[in-house]
């Protein structure tokens, strides 16, 4: 009974691993895309103050 869990388990892993990694994949461009809109928007905004100033 132990290892038939084992084995489901592995299976179990072994088939969410592809999708987890996509969704990580996910997760990650989101943030990278939220990191680089940020960066610009506060790199523009101190250009704008700058030429202001």
């Amino acid at each position: 009974m132990k290892y038939l869990f084992l084995v489901l388990l592995c299976w179990a892993v072994g088939f969410a691993l592809p999708y987890f990694a996509a969704y990580v994949q996910l997760i990650a461009a989101a943030v990278a895309v939220c990191v680089i809109l940020v960066g610009l928007y506060y790199y523009i905004d101190t250009r704008i103050n700058a030429i202001r100033l």
